[in-house]
């Protein structure tokens, strides 16, 4: 095939993406739009597609864009590429972390999600585990945890001593009795250990410590929070 040819494919396989997107325009929905832009980005490779979709007051914000479509899609599944596009460029991990450790927002990973979904925690209905991937983020509900930058900065500190995760996770507690904890900021003091919750069990069974969840006896905690209750 000759370079015009491939040229001229090109070019028609380009137009269908675009036609495929301005059919799915009629639809209102905003996950609907991103979505759509998906095979665009795919086979263009071009970013900021997404940004004419936000209002005028957030468009320059690759934070408050990601924020603005976690609340509109809470506990739902929202995967790499919808984020890329809703971002803007290829940092939107990033911002994830941002909008988590230093803002408070209530975003888990999927792998953090299955785990919880595992471990009997009544975080999400009706998802599939196929669409629990590391890439993927889901945010549990809309609450802000003011507190949240603080207890990050005490599990970074934990983090950094490099200690076994059953005695980080203990002593991340034991410094926050009475505190609703993220799920993520546990899985993070423990190295990202997979039996993190495994450890919130012994401690709970094993060492006494009382500790709750939503599925554990405190209706009141929002999803993927643990607490100590004191000791």
């Amino acid at each position: 095939m000759s370079s015009y040819s491939l040229r001229v494919e090109s070019i028609q396989n380009l137009k269908s993406l675009l036609d495929s997107y301005e059919n799915q325009l009629e639809e209102e929905r905003l996950r609907a739009h991103v979505q759509a832009l998906i095979p665009i980005y795919v086979y263009t490779g071009i970013l900021g597609l997404g940004d004419s979709l936000f209002p005028q007051d957030i468009v320059a914000s690759p934070w408050r864009r990601l924020l603005h479509y976690f609340l509109q899609n809470q506990n739902k599944v929202i995967h790499q590429d919808e984020l890329t596009i809703v971002a803007g460029n290829e940092r939107w991990e990033k911002y994830i972390r941002d909008l988590t450790r230093k803002f408070g927002w209530s975003i888990v990973n999927g792998t953090t999600a299955r785990e919880l979904i595992e471990s009997g925690e009544p975080i999400l209905k009706d998802i599939s585990f196929d669409e629990l991937r590391s890439d993927s983020y889901i945010m549990l509900n809309d609450y802000q945890d003011r507190d949240a930058a603080f207890r990050w900065y005490i599990a970074k500190r934990l983090r950094k001593k490099k200690i076994k995760p059953a005695k980080a996770i203990r002593k991340y507690f034991l410094q926050s009795v009475g505190h609703s904890i993220f799920a993520e900021e546990i899985r993070y003091v423990a190295n990202d250990n997979p039996h993190w919750i495994q450890i919130i069990w012994q401690l709970r069974n094993d060492h006494n410590l009382s500790i709750f969840t939503r599925a554990t006896g405190r209706t009141d905690l929002r999803a993927g929070y643990y607490t100590l209750e004191g000791v």
